[in-house]
């Protein structure tokens, strides 16, 4: 953390009222953590980020493997140049994917946390890309200060909280997969990407402890985000949380966890929710928090207890622990489970009989919804899937398709049309020769975000095709437009809801352009199926 003197930071703040965005005070916003200066991102001067701000705690000492607890604030001024530490965790291995394109391994390895950033416990952090505006956004409302000459009144802006996936066992924001810049550039909207505890960091199965902490995690960031919205320019009624993979399943729990207070004006799960993957009980989660701590050193009955063990053994010391521990078997085709993964404890995550009641009953957070997934998400399971010895047949990995994300994606959008709730479905089939990691990769899982952040030459290291662009712009106007007013924007869009029985189809047949078709078109055999068989 960079962080500059109390008397500096008054210099800054004695600046004019009419300073310009070559100004210190153009990219200073007042927080509860204290004073936070961003700067110009670097290939786009007219948007301001600020990176690695601390949202919680750092999670050491006695706050490992418990709650996360609000970041204390400072006097001094945060310098928010570069992204925070990486959450601890095990890089998943290279892959050599027979037939893999020059690009491949590159992709792969900003996807799958294959960057070999420095990681530390001191991990909670997020980052902010917003236009940058010509004072400083909202500085004297965040202050409090009701002496302070009033500025030109500016729009407040929607957020879009984003939260990356990773199996809950990897990922972190510090990826040019998610770099906000051109979303915020090209959309007046404000992005946000947050790292969060992952693997047993994250889900600890201690029996007598709190389970799913990630999930604590980010709920605290969305609610640093609502509590600072305004020192950025942004409207704290009008935040939307996405995720994609892991985070999809993220944003889609938080629906059920917190039904009654969700603080979202939106959720936007992508490829996966509640239905993708595998949950542990809490007996599976604990026998697998016993093997690792008698590995790491701190078996039943150590002298002080397993848990304050645990806590004072080097983070480097559990994950050698982790990584050592013989991973489950698989959970259907193509469907593997991580060792520490949500945890049912009916509070944060439920088993799926009790999930099943709550979404029939429509307990819920009644926010709209947009869903969705690539047309062939096994397109990078494959790659996976092959490291691990695993090789499956078309058909199989067709009924992966269908059962991990096309039906579950259509579960989730039905259900909120059920109860009234808005919600949409789209299917993405861009497949874009800069982004193909062996010649039949097509839409692969992962492969939408670049439509989203709009990053796809700067992770693959090639230029894009016209067609690749021209859909990067539709998708990025169509959530923003859901930020901006998650109830009605994307009707004026001319996407038609779920309960209209339209499908939004992105990129199909390498168009820019948007296509319209009956969600049965993929979904029409996903009544037959049962969606219960992701718990052990």
């Amino acid at each position: 953390m960079m962080l500059l003197p109390l008397t500096l930071l008054f210099a800054f703040l004695a600046a004019p009222a009419f300073a310009t965005p070559d100004d210190n005070n153009a990219y200073l916003a007042l927080t509860t953590n204290g004073p936070i200066i961003g700067h110009p991102a670097a290939n786009a001067p007219g948007v301001t980020e600020y990176l690695g701000i601390p949202y919680a705690a750092p999670p050491i000492g006695p706050l490992r493997f418990a709650a996360p607890q609000p970041y204390s604030g400072s006097n001094e001024t945060f310098i928010a140049s570069h992204y925070g530490y990486t959450c601890p965790q095990t890089a998943s291995a290279r892959v050599a994917y027979p037939d893999r394109t020059p690009q491949a391994q590159r992709i792969v390895a900003a996807f799958a946390g294959q960057l070999n950033h420095t990681q530390s416990e001191d991990c909670l952090t997020l980052n902010i890309w917003t236009r940058t505006t010509t004072s400083s956004p909202n500085s004297s409302t965040a202050a409090g200060d009701p002496s302070a000459k009033e500025e030109e009144e500016v729009p407040l802006k929607p957020i879009l909280v984003f939260i990356h996936g990773g199996r809950f066992t990897i990922g972190e924001s510090n990826t040019p997969f998610f770099d906000g810049t051109k979303l915020a550039a090209s959309q007046d909207l404000i992005v946000v990407t947050i790292n969060y505890r992952v693997s047993i960091f994250g889900f600890p199965g201690d029996a007598a402890g709190l389970k799913n902490l990630a999930f604590r995690d980010q709920r605290l960031a969305v609610e640093w985000v609502r509590d600072n919205a305004a020192a950025f320019g942004g409207d704290a009624g009008r935040i939307v949380v996405a995720g994609q993979s892991a985070g999809g399943a993220a944003v889609d729990y938080w629906a059920y966890a917190h039904r009654d207070d969700p603080v979202v004006a939106g959720i936007v799960p992508m490829s996966g929710n509640v239905w993708s993957f595998p949950v542990s009980s809490e007996s599976t989660a604990a026998e697998r928090w016993a093997n690792v701590s008698a590995a790491a050193g701190c078996a039943a009955g150590v002298e002080g207890g397993v848990l304050d063990c645990m806590r004072g053994k080097d983070f480097e010391v559990i994950k050698k622990a982790v990584a050592g521990l013989k991973l489950p078997t698989v959970s259907g085709q193509g469907r593997s489970e991580a060792v520490f993964q949500p945890t049912v404890d009916n509070e944060t995550v439920f088993n799926q009989e009790v999930l099943k009641k709550m979404t029939d009953a429509g307990e819920f957070a009644r926010v709209p919804y947009l869903v969705g997934n690539t047309d062939f998400e096994a397109g990078y399971y494959r790659w996976a899937a092959y490291g691990a010895g695993s090789i499956l047949t078309d058909a199989q990995w067709d009924n992966f398709n269908l059962v991990t994300f096309t039906c579950p994606s259509t579960y989730g959008a039905a259900a909120r049309a059920r109860f009234g709730v808005p919600s949409w479905v789209y299917r993405y089939g861009g497949d874009w020769d800069n982004l193909r990691l062996y010649p039949n990769s097509s839409a692969y899982h992962g492969s939408d975000m670049h439509a989203l952040f709009g990053n796809s030459e700067e992770v693959s290291g090639l230029p894009e095709e016209e067609p690749q662009t021209g859909l990067t712009r539709v998708v990025m106007e169509a959530w923003a437009a859901f930020a901006r007013d998650s109830r009605g924007a994307l009707h004026d869009l001319g996407w038609g809801e779920y309960s209209d029985n339209i499908l939004v189809e992105l990129g199909f047949n390498k168009s820019a352009l948007p296509t319209f078709a009956s969600p049965q078109k993929y979904a029409s055999t996903c009544a037959s199926l049962n969606l219960s068989f992701y718990s052990d």
